[in-house]
């Protein structure tokens, strides 16, 4: 079976079998429709937000399928074979898609017996994990369906990672990592604190972010600029992470037009999801640090626009420390709204001009 999982042919197969076998149990199917939500697809596209899967049930044949597959033994708490299986599966294509199913499509008790099995709770080997080209998706995966009872240890495990800057450093092309990770924190609303954290370590320990963190004046004497920088790179503030996520660019095709990094873009956007005092840093990384030209470019961009200014106007407005972001990042935008509003998604284009109106009549 483990052959057939990762064949080029047999292994896709398998995956559209297990998902028949799923998606035939009428009474998964029935929950899995209450749960699905009526919001449009496009956002849930331009924000990365996982589909919702209907999950199959102990003794069911796609439960007994996976049984099969991962050579999984009945009633034993330690796997003679699964885990080995997993890890192998894990870093191959076609055996990594069909793993991947696995996490999305099974219940709750066996979604934690396959992390402790495959041992995704261990620091080490999820770095292990992470580093390996075809194996980090799995993580990415787990991190979108890991159950609520998990999320605490499995952020935990992260913090670690997140600190060392493996998952932050753009070169390393690891960042989707990082914001299925600060999704999870959103979604359940534990370790946030910690997230941030270790979000703002992991810039510190990445060279790259300190040259573009740390501003030095070459008039000033070498002794001077010396100690000036040691000082600024003992603290990176979470206002400096917020440009450093976007990794703002001229595009390359279009010169009134902008390249943002898109996991980035996400990672700020479920940021600003967190507990509002938490986002008084990463508001003002936006409002505060970015120029007026930035935020109308982010305006006038799909993914900018919907995980940066959206963000803002998604979240709890009326509260004091949001109120101040959507009016700052709203009359930017409305200064050159001619230009702006023809550019955005209609949704984003409301927002701002319903938002602008009630901002000015509170004015008179």
């Amino acid at each position: 079976m483990q052959q057939l999982a990762c064949h080029a042919s047999a292994g896709p197969l398998l995956i559209v079998l297990l998902r028949v076998l799923t998606y035939s149990d009428e009474s998964v199917r029935k929950e899995w429709a209450e749960k699905i939500s009526q919001d449009t697809t496009q956002e849930a596209y331009q924000l990365g937000i996982a589909k919702v899967e209907p999950r199959y049930t102990l003794g069911s044949p796609a439960d007994r399928a996976v049984r099969q597959i991962l050579c999984w033994q009945s009633g034993e708490t330690a796997q003679e074979f699964a885990g080995d299986i997993v890890y192998g599966m894990s870093g191959e294509i076609r055996g990594s898609h069909l793993l991947e199913t696995i996490f999305r499509l099974c219940y709750d008790e066996f979604h934690s017996q396959l992390l402790r099995c495959g041992d995704f709770l261990s620091a080490t080997a999820v770095q292990e994990y992470i580093e390996h080209d075809v194996s980090n998706f799995v993580i990415q995966t787990i991190l979108c369906t890991i159950r609520e009872e998990q999320a605490e240890s499995m952020l935990k495990v992260m913090e670690k990672i997140i600190s060392s800057g493996a998952v932050i450093d753009p070169t390393k092309k690891r960042r989707g990592i990082i914001w299925r990770a600060v999704e999870l924190a959103a979604r359940f609303r534990v370790e946030q604190d910690s997230i941030l954290k270790a979000i703002r370590l992991g810039f510190l320990a990445t060279s790259n972010a300190l040259t573009s963190v740390l501003e030095t004046n070459d008039d000033e004497g070498p002794r001077k600029k010396k100690k000036k920088e040691r000082k600024k790179a003992s603290h990176v503030e979470l206002k400096d992470c917020v440009r450093l996520f976007l990794q703002i660019k001229p595009s390359s095709t279009d010169a009134e037009q902008i390249s943002l990094d898109v996991a980035g873009c996400r990672t700020v956007y479920h940021m600003l999801r967190f507990s509002p005092r938490l986002c008084e840093g990463v508001l003002d990384g936006i409002v505060g640090e970015l120029s007026t030209e930035d935020l109308v470019s982010i305006a006038k961009d799909g993914i900018g626009s919907r995980c940066v200014l959206d963000g803002i106007l998604d979240g709890p407005v009326q509260t004091p420390i949001f109120k101040g972001g959507a009016r700052a990042s709203i009359q930017a935008c409305w200064k050159d709204r001619f230009h702006v509003l023809p550019s955005c998604c209609a949704s984003h284009s409301a927002k701002i001009v319903h938002i602008s109106t009630d901002n000015r009549r509170e004015g008179e």
